[in-house]
Parts: C-alpha cells; structure tokens; sequence
C-alpha cells in the first residue's frame, strides 16, 4: 500500500503542468542550497556566542533578533508596493553576505562583540529568505498541487541542511587539524556566506515578477487580513504557541551543550552532527510520511496530532532528568518534527486565502509573530531560568497547543477547501 501511493504521488507530480513545474523547481532547489548553508553558519555564530557569552545571554539576542525582524518585514510591507520579488530576495541575500563576512573576519582579531550581531542576524536571514521562497510558491501554486509538493520539497531541504552539517561536523577538526593559520569556525562561516550570496543568482528568474500587477490598484498585504482576521490570529497563536514549545527545549539544550561540551571549537562541531540529526528526521518525514498524510488525512486533523506527538516525546524525556543525550535527543525531535510535519501543515493553511492575503499572513504569522514569540520567552527565561519552571512551563504549552488546535479546527472547517 505505501509503494503503491508512493508511486501514485510521483505520477502526479510528472504529470504536472510546466507552469506548476517552473515556480516548484525553482523554490526546491533555492531551498536546497538556503539549508546546506545554514548549519555552517548556525554553528559558527552559536558555537562563537555560547562560548564568549554564555548560554544564559542567548535570551537576549533572541530579543534583538525579533526587533531586527520587525523592521526588515516593515521594509518588506512597503517596497512591495512597487519593489519585485526578486528585488526583495537579493535586498536581504546581499545584506546577509555583507554582515557575515565583516563578522567572520572580526572574530580573527578575536573582536568577540561581533558575535552579538552575527547570532542576531542569523536568526533574521533565515526566516526572511526561506518564508519569501515559500510565499513566492504559495502564490505560483494551487492547493492540489500544494499538496502533493510540499513534502518532497521540504525533503530537498532538509537533505540540503543533513549534508551541510555533516559537512560542517568534518571541516572544523579537519581545518583545525591541518592548519595553523585558520581555525575551522572561520572556514565554515565563510563557506556559508558565499553559498547564501550565490542562491541571488538562483533565484534571479523570479526577476520582474511581482506579488500583484504595478498597473493594478495595490491594497499593502497587511492592509488586506481586515476580513480574515480570526482566522490568522488562530494561526498565528499556534505558531506562537508552538515556538514557546520548541524554544523552551532550546534553552534546556544550550545550557546542556555548555556544561558537557568544551571549547568553541568542539561545540561547532557537535552543533554540526546535531543539526544533521534534526535535518535527517525532517527528511524522513518529509520524503516518506508527509505527501502520504496530506492525501488521507484532513489538514485540521493534522493539527490536532502534532502538538499530542509532542507531549508523548516530553513525558519520555521527564523520565531521564540530569542527562545529556536525551536533552538534545528531545531538542532534535522537537525541531526536526517542526521543520517537517508542523512547518507543512501550517503551509496548508494559507491556501483558504487570496494571493496578497497569503504574503500578509506570512509576514504576520510566520516572520513576526514566529519570532515575538521567541523574544516573549525570552523575557520570560530571563527571569525564571529554573529546571522545573522550564520544564513545567513547557507541559503546560502543550495542553494550550492542543485546545488552540481545536479552535482552528472549527474554524477552518468554514474553508471551501476541502481539507
């Protein structure tokens, strides 16, 4: 039965329009080359700022990096009035290989403040440069085909962002083992930057493309979720929801990853095999479970599952308190399930919406309400760091997670799409 419906999605798929093809292509192989990159620059800038600041400080660039984030996407509100998609792409690729490089060639005369930056930033491209790539699909493509892409797609980018933090985990001791006058964080953040600066050229044939016609009266994407507004505040309160959830298991593994694993150097590189880890269960969902889920189960239904998933990963980790491994066991399942069954999920949910709405949404949803919600725990963090607070805090988030899915799943029943 699986091999049949495997082989029924990849006849679908063939079967595609080049039209459908063109946007998907492009997008896939954008993803590819967006995730490869950005474990080496992940490790570099975590590894640099745990060890210089201590993993206690990482509340506050998570604060820094959502006020970056918030101005970026008012920028992104306004110039898309009359700026291309692709004007928008090259505008943060640009920035982001500027940055890098001034904070990769600091930290060599050990200028350790570039470190602040670097981690900020990092946390800002990212969101900005694959969430416009997923909008960009979003308004190229219809639900049908939707469905049947997305998992194969994220699958491309996960096995993009498997293949770079291997390749991270191998560089770092390898430099540092052969060369004297470099040091292996160095190499891969470099390495990184240059990848982020090439996806441009990718992503060039979107050039000239618009999100609505300049000739055509233009309503601001935000401007355009006046009538849909309980719908995306539902939305936006699971991913809220949800990303208090997974930054939680974040905080709890950094201040793991400073007390077992030594030295900068060390921690890129198991930062390395780490991101591996979650890359590789992303893929597995996304090339093996995902178009499979999204032809037999309902969207909503999928909503309702995954924050239940999550609690039964939670209690097991309860079990083994004080113990490394099952703490970054839980930080790998928590976010390789969230790049792959939550993150698709939630991208099925845009599709009830018109073409400007989905970029309002997105920008609402995905870039600033994603973020706020990390700076809020943040906040939270920086006042209470206690275990069982975290640990509490988290248990109660997963109980809020699935009465907030009940509610969207009423909701969204009043779609005309059949999900």
């Amino acid at each position: 039965m699986l091999i049949d419906a495997i082989r029924n999605i990849h006849k679908e798929f063939i079967e595609l329009d080049k039209a459908d093809r063109k946007p998907i292509l492009i997008v896939a192989f954008n993803l590819f080359a967006i995730l490869f990159s950005y474990p080496m620059i992940r490790s570099a800038s975590t590894a640099m700022f745990v060890d210089s600041f201590g993993a206690k400080n990482t509340p506050w660039v998570w604060i820094l990096s959502v006020i970056g984030l918030a101005i970026s996407v008012s920028l992104f509100n306004i110039w898309q009035k009359k700026r291309s998609i692709y004007f928008l792409y090259s505008s943060i690729s640009l920035f982001s290989t500027f940055i890098f490089i001034a904070c990769n060639t600091l930290s060599i005369f050990k200028v350790n403040l570039v470190a602040f930056p670097y981690y900020v930033w990092k946390e800002v491209y990212i969101v900005l440069l694959v969430h416009l790539s997923i909008g960009y699909l979003n308004s190229k493509v219809d639900y049908k085909v939707a469905k049947l892409t997305y998992g194969p797609l994220g699958a491309l980018g996960s096995l993009g962002g498997i293949l770079g933090g291997l390749l991270t985990a191998k560089l770092i001791p390898y430099v540092n083992s052969n060369f004297t006058s470099v040091d292996g964080l160095f190499i891969v953040g470099i390495l990184g930057t240059i990848i982020i600066f090439l996806t441009t050229f990718l992503f060039s044939t979107t050039r000239g493309e618009y999100l609505q016609k300049v000739e055509d009266k233009f309503e601001s994407p935000l401007a355009s979720l006046k009538d849909v507004k309980k719908y995306v505040f539902l939305m936006a309160a699971i991913v809220a929801i949800s990303q208090f959830v997974i930054n939680l298991a974040n905080y709890k593994f950094n201040l793991s990853l400073e007390q077992f694993v030594i030295g900068a150097q060390d921690k890129g590189a198991f930062l390395g095999k780490v991101y591996s880890g979650i890359n590789l269960i992303s893929f597995s969902f996304q090339i093996l479970f995902i178009p499979i889920l999204l032809k037999l189960v309902r969207v909503r239904i999928l909503h309702m599952v995954i924050p239940t998933i999550f609690g039964l990963f939670f209690i097991t980790s309860m079990l083994t308190q004080g113990a490394f491994l099952p703490i970054a066991l839980l930080f790998i399942v928590y976010k390789g399930l969230d790049y792959s069954l939550f993150s698709t999920a939630k991208e099925m949910l845009y599709f009830p919406l018109s073409k400007v709405q989905k970029f309002g949404a997105k920008y609402i949803v995905d870039m600033i309400v994603y973020r706020a919600s990390k700076m809020l725990i943040s906040v939270i963090l920086l006042i209470e760091k206690s275990a069982f607070f975290v640990d509490a805090l988290l248990g109660i988030c997963l109980i809020i997670w699935v009465a907030l899915a009940s509610l969207l799943y009423a909701e969204h029943t009043k779609s005309t799409i059949d999900t």
